[in-house]
């Protein structure tokens, strides 16, 4: 990789991230905490694959346990989640996604969509599909990079 390589990726990345900043500054003026920034909507995303221990939880936000523990417990208080014993061995407590939980989800999601809606609406259907298209194109190189 040459330098004009890594300058051209770096300077793309700053302006995708303004763009991004901008669009998250837009969602929250409107009441909205977008859901791939919001802590809490990641948790339920991530049990609504399956109940976890905590430790799994953990790993998978890269995040400590004491910080994991305070976010589930305002999650079981908001009755979101709920605390599962294993049923192989008793001593180890996982997290699922309550009824609520997955409901409260699914409007957060579409609130996300409303936003992202609003904000791309001065976008010909042309440019929709060139977005589509580079952002299908970036994750897919992205996927190349591997995952922790």
């Amino acid at each position: 990789m040459d330098d004009a390589q890594v300058e051209r990726i770096s300077q793309n990345v700053g302006r995708f991230m303004r763009v991004f900043h901008i669009m998250r500054n837009r969602s929250e003026t409107a009441g909205l905490k977008p859901p791939p920034l919001d802590p809490q909507y990641m948790v339920l995303a991530l049990l609504k694959e399956g109940a976890l221990p905590m430790s799994g939880l953990s790993r998978k936000l890269e995040c400590s346990k004491p910080n994991v523990t305070a976010l589930a417990d305002r999650l079981i208080d908001e009755g979101l989640v709920s605390r599962q014993h294993d049923r192989a061995d008793k001593r180890i407590i996982r997290l699922g996604i309550t009824e609520k939980g997955k409901t409260v989800m699914e409007e957060r999601k579409k609130a996300a969509r409303a936003a992202i809606r609003a904000n791309l609406s001065p976008l010909s259907e042309k440019d929709l599909d060139d977005l589509c298209e580079s952002l299908e194109r970036v994750n897919r190189i992205i996927a190349k990079l591997g995952s922790d």
